[in-house]
């Protein structure tokens, strides 16, 4: 699995900065988890 990058851009309407994380080459097992990872409040997952 590749991290392709991952970009903090801040959120003015939240405390926290919110998280933008692309990823590559991930297994099923993993796209089948992401679901979990998007439900967290300040990261975005963009799977390739």
């Amino acid at each position: 699995m590749i991290i392709n990058k991952v970009i903090s851009k801040n959120n003015p309407k939240k405390d926290n900065n919110n998280y933008i994380v692309e990823l590559e080459n991930v297994s099923e097992e993993f796209k089948m988890g992401s679901s979990v990872i998007k439900a967290l409040d300040n990261i975005n997952l963009k799977i390739k």
